[in-house]
């Protein structure tokens, strides 16, 4: 170091650089239930390749995030072969299976019992282990309620003939009450997909679904038509035909499809991401060549933005387009409909509450009715929707962390917008629909809405 001119130093660096070393053995420990070819993979150095400490940190952190060990320790060593340095993992193992069950009740499914059962780390082939070890994963969920009854059960093996490639099914029951006053809609079924790493941060997905949808329409009283909501019922359609809109739905539906969706995901967290976005297109077809009684196609895209802001608040951004029609000339099942309203994608509104057409049963006032009411958290039993074919949502959502409640709180002021349309064509014949909702804290747990 020298002196340059006054308050300016110069500053030159000598290195020698050392012997580069290959990686020798590498040496796992701990390991009393996972097998050791789960693990191996997970390891990005092998024996005979150029020794580098980064790689050291991606092993620990990919065997952390397997969430199948309490304690992760990653060292290098010298060798007993001179130009080497061994590695050795040290793992100490920690439970997989978890058992949960309890009860809930929500303004949309009513109460509701479940059950579930899981284990991250299964081995289906090893029965003698408790079909511990061998990364799979396995689960089973059962919940029953005075709205819904739903069974699935489900198996991943996410390195599918030892390559990054994932192959998972599942089977499934549901009877689902809760969907509209008009009808019950069940299914049983199954599916299998196989999904494969495409760069850094993406996925493909491909999934075939085989599955029997049962609608069971409730016996109508005669309808009156609301034809001067936005969206309501297109001019010339008779009370005659709208009293046989939903009983035309009635009946038994082999639904046989396929589906491929790509994923991209740079978000720095699952659960509560700051940074990064999410981006997700799909295509389905059911019907066709797949056979079955349903021949339909589906377009759908969806995304959303994350921002990390000063004093940890977190901003985001996201929007949804689907799109779905007929192939040959039998309309398209009210099961493949497109519904808005409710938390998951119309905050504010009633479940299912945004669609069209808007009708009204002769219990309401004949006073003319717009298919969302001033105050769209009340009840309207009435309100009757048969589902759109095409659908768009757009909203906004803002985390602003607080510190009058001892545990983690946040205010999450939110607005969403959102369209259908009774075909595929845009612009909507139903105005867009939006609503700003706010989260307040209130004790530990607790929340409400404004």
């Amino acid at each position: 170091m020298r002196d340059v001119s006054p308050g300016v130093v110069s500053i030159v660096y000598e290195l020698t650089e050392g012997r580069r070393y290959r990686v020798g053995k590498v040496n796992i420990q701990g390991n009393t239930i996972t097998q050791d070819k789960v693990i191996r993979r997970e390891v990005p150095m092998q024996p005979g390749q150029w020794y580098n400490s980064v790689d050291e940190d991606t092993t620990s952190r990919r065997l952390r995030n397997l969430n199948y060990f309490e304690q992760v320790q990653v060292a290098g060593v010298p060798s007993a072969e001179a130009g080497y340095r061994d590695v050795n993992i040290n793992l100490a193992e920690k439970k997989t299976g978890s058992i949960s069950f309890g009860a809930g009740f929500s303004s949309i499914d009513s109460i509701v019992g479940y059950f579930n059962l899981e284990q991250t780390n299964f081995d289906v082939s090893n029965p003698k282990g408790w079909f511990r070890g061998g990364g799979q994963r396995f689960g089973m969920q059962l919940r029953l309620g005075s709205e819904r009854r739903d069974f699935k059960i489900s198996l991943v093996e996410p390195w599918f003939l030892g390559k990054r490639l994932a192959l998972g099914g599942e089977l499934f029951y549901r009877d689902l009450l809760f969907l509209s006053d008009e009808y019950d809609q069940g299914s049983v079924g199954g599916a299998i997909f196989v999904r494969r790493p495409l760069g850094r941060k993406g996925y493909l997905k491909a999934e075939y679904r085989l599955e029997e949808i049962t609608i069971d329409v409730d016996n109508i009283a005669p309808l009156e038509l609301d034809l001067t909501g936005p969206g309501g019922i297109p001019d010339g359609v008779t009370d005659a035909e709208m009293d046989s809109l939903f009983l035309a739905e009635d009946g038994d539906y082999l639904r046989s499809a396929m589906a491929l969706t790509y994923v991209y995901d740079s978000r720095d967290s699952n659960t509560l991401p700051r940074r990064g976005h999410r981006a997700n297109l799909g295509a389905t077809m059911a019907g066709g060549i797949l056979g079955g009684d349903v021949d339909t196609y589906t377009l759908s895209a969806s995304g959303s933005k994350h921002w990390s802001l000063p004093w940890d608040i977190i901003f985001n951004i996201n929007g949804a387009l689907t799109v779905v029609d007929e192939i040959g000339g039998d309309g398209v099942p009210i099961f493949e409909r497109q519904f808005l309203g409710g938390a998951r994608n119309l905050r504010g509104y009633e479940f299912r509450g945004t669609s069209v057409p808007a009708i009204r049963s002769p219990r309401r006032s004949s006073a003319a009715t717009p298919l969302l009411s001033p105050r769209p958290s009340s009840p309207s039993p009435s309100l009757r929707t048969s589902g759109a074919r095409s659908s768009g949502t757009s909203g906004s959502s803002t985390r602003i962390p607080t510190t009058s409640v001892p545990t983690r709180s946040t205010v999450m002021p939110a607005w969403d917008c959102a369209s259908t349309c009774p075909s595929v064509r845009w612009p909507s014949t139903t105005p867009f629909r939006c609503r700003l909702k706010t989260t307040k804290p209130t004790k530990a747990g607790n929340s409400i809405s404004t």
